[in-house]
């Protein structure tokens, strides 16, 4: 079996950009937007997220997203099983205050990675979606819609973009220097390791795929 560490290693090696090509790649519309969009996108989403943390941290005046949860009167919650009945994921937000973590998932992570703050982390991350449904102004991670079919008007939200925006708020926040998607890393490993490490042999896909974007430019 690889040796986890080694493989989250090589996943917080990769650039945030790459973990939004990641994040595209599982989105329903992904087809409907080219690369070289979809780069950009990406570079918005993670702009958006920048500037929330930095905006509710200077609001607050605190950088803990555990702090800053009880500031903005949202509730935290746990569940002994995953929080999604199709999927093994860490936490969700559930509208209008709720923030609801999986004890199963976040003990997992945290026993792969002792010295990472799993809990700050997440809770970080679904409190940018809360400020997503507070905003006065709807932020372009909510407005951002593509064409879904080539003869009717029919368009549709790319919900990854508020994945992507999220991880950057939580990183700055928590002013890690790696990307919080790495954290599936970890629960793939815990799940089944071998799409551990399919998933970092996409990511190399995905770097690539920068690299040619980058030399065309």
């Amino acid at each position: 079996m690889t040796d986890f560490n080694e493989l989250f290693r090589h996943a917080a090696d990769f650039p945030d950009e790459a973990w939004g090509l990641y994040s595209f790649y599982r989105d329903f519309v992904e087809k409907r937007v080219p690369l070289k969009e979809k780069y950009n996108l990406i570079l918005k989403a993670q702009d958006i997220g920048k500037e929330e943390a930095a905006k509710i941290s200077g609001r607050f005046q605190t950088a803990r997203p555990e702090h800053l949860a009880a500031l903005m009167k949202l509730q935290i919650g746990w569940s002994d099983s995953p929080v999604n009945d199709r999927l093994a994921v860490f936490a969700l937000f559930e509208p209008p205050d709720r923030i609801l973590l999986s004890r199963t998932s976040v003990d997992a992570a945290a026993e792969l990675l002792p010295d990472e703050d799993i809990e700050s982390l997440l809770i970080a991350h679904e409190i940018f979606h809360f400020v997503e449904e507070e905003a006065e102004k709807p932020l372009f991670t909510r407005t951002f819609r593509v064409r879904t079919n080539r003869w009717l008007p029919f368009y549709s939200p790319v919900s990854c973009l508020s994945e992507i925006a999220a991880m950057s708020f939580a990183k700055n926040l928590c002013c890690i220097d790696w990307s919080p998607f790495a954290l599936d890393i970890a629960l793939l490993y815990h799940l089944k390791p071998e799409k551990a490490v399919e998933t970092l042999e996409q990511l190399a896909v995905y770097m690539q795929e920068l690299e040619t974007l980058k030399r065309i430019k």
